[in-house]
């Protein structure tokens, strides 16, 4: 990793190397020389705990954020960003559901129906690198896969079998990118219909002109016309089912938020009992005041601290 910074010098650069173990996990971080500046230790489920050396935590090798399994750890809010999900450490779950379609992956097994679960809860021997199956990879299989079987059925070979296959893919890749983004962006019920009909309307539109460029060589306006229009109604329809969604960002603050508070909480009452029993000998009307004042003080930090 190269870094420079604000007041270097063009082309002034700080070099730092990674250690990485067998799992993927950054254990160690040193500088261009070979000088080790920290030390990074995990439990099964990736809680770091950070020794630094040679004054690790005064230069860049403090900002390092990838950690565990090499995940970027987002330092705001204590979390692993990976792909297109937040991975909380301190629960072992997903803060966004992996995507239905995971379910059929497996569907005589019973132990990965949870969509929240980490890595199947098989944290030692397993990693989930892209955060979840993505929507547009998903899309893309299954409506190839749906090709396949259409064109099989109506016997059709050759080009003709594999335009069908082509049109299945590129609708379904363009559905599961419109719900990517939704995913991320979040949206009213009236934004997701919008979205779920423009996926349609130009994944099928694409998928109907390449289908006919492989079996006749040329396209069909009218056919694209009309597939297009018949897509964008599937996923007008789609969206509607599905109702307004949160954004991803949404779901992690009030995920985060709760777990800030929840650790406020226990934080305040221990201090609460610690006040209590060395000021029993001061007036009720002081302690009072002083507990009131306390606790404003520490509600306000919390929330700047975990929602800034």
């Amino acid at each position: 990793m190269q870094y420079h910074g604000a007041n270097y010098a063009a082309n002034v650069w700080d070099t730092f190397w990674f250690e990485k173990n067998l799992q993927g996990d950054i254990v160690a971080v040193y500088g261009g020389d070979g000088t080790q500046y920290v030390y990074y230790a995990y439990d099964a489920w990736g809680f770091c705990t950070a020794t630094y050396y040679n004054s690790g935590d005064l230069n860049a090798a403090y900002n390092n954020p990838f950690r565990y399994r090499g995940y970027y750890f987002d330092k705001d809010l204590y979390m692993y960003c990976v792909g297109t999900r937040y991975y909380d450490y301190y629960t072992g779950r997903w803060v966004n559901a992996d995507t239905p379609s995971v379910i059929t992956a497996t569907p005589t097994a019973l132990t990965d129906k949870n969509l929240y679960a980490y890595c199947d809860n098989n944290p030692v021997s397993r990693a989930d690198y892209g955060g979840e199956f993505w929507n547009w990879l998903v899309g893309g299989v299954v409506g190839a896969v749906g090709g396949m079987i259409t064109a099989s059925m109506q016997g059709k070979t050759g080009d003709e079998f594999w335009g069908s296959v082509a049109n299945g893919a590129i609708s379904g890749a363009v559905a599961g990118i419109a719900a990517d983004v939704i995913l991320v962006t979040g949206g009213t019920a009236a934004v997701v219909m919008l979205a779920g009909a423009a996926g349609g309307l130009i994944g099928s539109g694409l998928g109907s002109a390449t289908e006919d460029l492989i079996v006749d060589q040329q396209v069909n306006l009218g056919d694209v016309f009309v597939d297009a229009v018949l897509g964008a109604a599937t996923g007008a329809l789609m969206g509607a089912v599905s109702g307004p969604q949160k954004s991803m960002m949404e779901t992690v603050k009030a995920s985060a938020g709760k777990k800030a508070l929840d650790r406020g909480i226990n934080i305040f009452y221990a201090i609460k009992k610690t006040f209590k029993k060395e000021t029993m000998h001061l007036p009720s009307s002081f302690l009072q005041e002083g507990l009131s004042n306390f606790t404003s003080w520490f509600a306000s930090e919390t929330v700047k601290s975990y929602w800034r």
